[in-house]
């Protein structure tokens, strides 16, 4: 039993140390660019 919850551990902490790498890359990152003032595109 002590195994399945030492991996999933280890898994839910490899999901959060890639979420935090993820959170600082954005916050790293030039903005998102703004699409609302774009005109739309004509629907068929």
């Amino acid at each position: 039993m002590n195994q399945y919850i030492d991996s999933a551990v280890n898994q839910f902490r490899t999901l959060l140390e890639e979420q935090l790498e993820r959170t600082a890359k954005m916050e790293n990152a030039a903005p998102a660019k703004d699409w609302t003032s774009w005109p739309r595109a004509a629907s068929c």
